[in-house]
């Protein structure tokens, strides 16, 4: 994900502290903010903010993220 010229990588992971899956987004290798995915079937996550200061842009981009991965993510392909 490209915000005001940065490039923020974006990984679904399961090497997190949770018992779900996690959206981390990442920038310089640094963890700047994840989202614990709660539940793919209701479309629920709770996003832990690891850095202050974070643009709204920036958020704003992640929870659109979030969002596609909820929906798109849990579904197999035929």
């Amino acid at each position: 994900m490209e915000i005001e010229g940065r490039k923020y990588t974006l990984v679904v992971t399961s090497a997190n502290d949770f018992d779900t899956l996690s959206l981390e987004c990442t920038l310089d290798n640094e963890l700047i903010i994840e989202a614990e995915l709660v539940s793919y079937k209701e479309n629920q996550a709770k996003i832990h903010f690891h850095k202050s200061g974070l643009s709204l842009k920036v958020v704003e981009a992640f929870i659109n993220e979030v969002n596609k991965e909820l929906i798109h993510g849990g579904q197999k392909n035929s």
